[in-house]
């Protein structure tokens, strides 16, 4: 009988709360869409103190994740191999994918949203139950006057709560708002310097096969000119410090292969652990040392654009934003707030307590109340302290204003070095590029002076090694111009390379009247690539049959 009463009471107890939540509920229902619309709608780039803005459409505040795209673009198996060659515009999907700092970074904004959640949750309406004994008996007897005691009991209380009127409640929401901006501009951030540093890493990979085509070459000069010395010395044409000098050219040759040989193992280690597939994919592809892409901004238009773009700009105004939502958030508690709290108590006994006479087990009974009021709360004096708070927020205002102040000045030189870096760069190729030919030129003369029997052996070996570092200078030089190229993008947060392709048109020669190059020619730039063409030219075989 018992059990079945507390179910009833049970019954009963849960049909009057649902009433009471209802109720509660649909006299808060629209204050809280009004809220809760303004702040989902509230604009993220308003600022009207410092009068400064936040594109919400930046690369920096939206994640682009394009799963759709990243599965198009497939270019790695199940086993982080490759399965096609890569490719510069793949870098950025690659570390999406497969870089673990980034998807650490990544859990961290998943924190910063579940934070937001957390603190929007506390002026949602909550219900909270508790049971004073569940089931509870007592038994006792007392004198003085004569009392006794035999119970069994149950209770159970259900209070609902809702803060409707809160000062502090927009402040709060504000700042995990502008933590969750600020998390993103961070993984913004750390992508950008994630891309830099793999495609950095690609640029030395090209740079690194450019270097190990150049010495296996050299090496290949250098057993050939050992082999005409030897000829040469057998025949008393020559003296024996002349083969002894192309046998030490030889093996700087054969040390300086090895060293390159261990750059471009060591650069493929590089680049596949930062965009994470294994690193024997990358011995196979052929990577030629060619220009990545061109800058089609001039230095203001790219001044202005970093200004407007820089994410570490964004961080300044995102700090002052939160310390000033958090000195509203200090002065709002001193202000009314109010809570409106719905109380239900029932409970239900078996037995009697604090009685004289005999007491009757069998009599059960029970009884409920519900109380319904708003609680508020008001600090009316706190000895000045939101005074205080204004005043520290208006030198705040000024300590910010000059660290923006301070940080475009600091991008506009950043832009203009390494502009100015990118320009030097590209016409070092010009430069480098007539170095290589003119070397070329004079090892020709120089075979052709042998041929004549006007010059020796040695100064052949001379010119060879001389035109083997012009190709490395030249190498260099387009390995600067991509870093260059790399830099200027990173710090101008503009993503703004023009990648060049093979339907480029290379109509731009290099040419001793270009006094004046434009960085948007870099993509029609025709590239030097007489490498590896010497050996089979005419005049070389020329200068082999006549040492035959």
């Amino acid at each position: 009988k018992f059990k079945h009463t507390i179910f009833n009471y049970l019954k009963r107890s849960l049909l009057k709360l649902t009433e009471i939540f209802a109720f509660s509920i649909l006299i808060s229902g629209t204050a809280l869409s009004e809220s809760y619309s303004s702040l989902r709608n509230r604009e993220f780039n308003h600022q009207s103190k410092l009068n400064v803005s936040i594109n919400n459409s930046n690369s920096y505040i939206q994640i682009a994740t394009n799963s759709n795209n990243i599965k198009k673009g497939n270019i790695v198996n199940k086993k982080n191999k490759l399965i096609k060659p890569i490719e510069f515009e793949d870098l950025k999907n690659l570390i999406f994918k497969n870089n673990l700092e980034l998807k650490a970074e990544r859990t961290k904004l998943d924190q910063s949203k579940n934070k937001l959640n957390i603190v929007k949750s506390e002026y949602k309406p909550s219900m909270a139950l508790s049971a004073g004994g569940f089931p509870q008996f007592s038994i006792g007897e007392g004198s003085n006057p004569e009392r006794k005691t035999k119970e069994l009991k149950a209770s159970l209380d259900a209070t609902l709560t809702y803060k409707f009127i809160d000062p502090t409640k927009k402040s709060k929401i504000n700042i995990a708002q502008d933590e969750l901006d600020k998390a993103k501009i961070s993984y913004g951030i750390l992508e950008n310097e994630i891309l830099a540093k793999a495609q950095k890493y690609f640029i030395n990979l090209q740079l690194a096969k450019q270097k190990v085509n150049i010495a296996r070459n050299a090496v290949k000069y250098s057993e050939s000119s050992l082999d005409d010395a030897k000829l040469l010395n057998q025949a008393l044409v020559v003296s024996d410090i002349e083969v002894l000098e192309a046998e030490s050219q030889l093996s700087r040759d054969e040390k300086f292969l090895n060293e390159k040989i261990n750059e471009l193992e060591l650069s493929e280690v590089f680049l596949a652990e930062v965009i994470g597939i294994n690193t024997k994919s990358l011995k196979n592809i052929n990577i030629g040392n060619q220009l990545i892409g061109e800058w089609e901004m001039d230095l203001e238009e790219s001044i202005n654009l970093a200004k407007d773009n820089n994410a570490e700009l964004k961080q300044i105004e995102l700090n002052f934003k939160i310390n000033k939502n958090k000195n509203d958030k200090e002065i709002g508690k001193s202000l009314p707030s109010f809570s409106l709290v719905n109380k239900l108590s029932s409970s239900l006994n078996q037995g009697q307590s604090n009685i004289n006479n005999s007491i009757d087990f069998n009599k059960i009974g029970g009884n409920y109340e519900n109380k319904i009021g708003i609680i508020a709360k008001w600090d009316i004096f706190n000895g000045g302290r939101n005074q205080y708070i204004k005043k520290t927020n208006k030198v705040k205002e000024k300590e910010y204003k000059i660290k923006i102040k301070d940080k475009k000045n600091k991008i506009k030189l950043q832009v203009k070095e390494n502009y100015a870096n990118l320009k030097t760069a590209f016409k070092n190729i010009f430069n480098a590029s007539y170095q290589v030919q003119r070397n070329r030129n004079i090892l020709k003369i120089s075979r052709l002076r042998f041929n004549a029997g006007v010059t020796s052996q040695r100064e052949i070996i001379n010119n060879q090694r001389d035109f083997t570092q012009s190709k490395l200078v030249y190498a260099n030089a387009i390995a600067n111009y991509n870093n260059s190229l790399i830099n200027l993008n990173r710090f101008s947060n503009l993503n703004a390379i023009k990648l060049c392709s093979n339907e480029n048109n290379s109509t731009f020669r290099l040419n001793k009247l270009n006094s004046s190059l434009n960085l948007k020619d870099a993509c029609n730039l025709k590239l030097y690539i007489g490498f590896t063409t010497s050996m089979n030219s005419a005049e070389f075989k020329k200068y082999k049959n006549n040492i035959n």
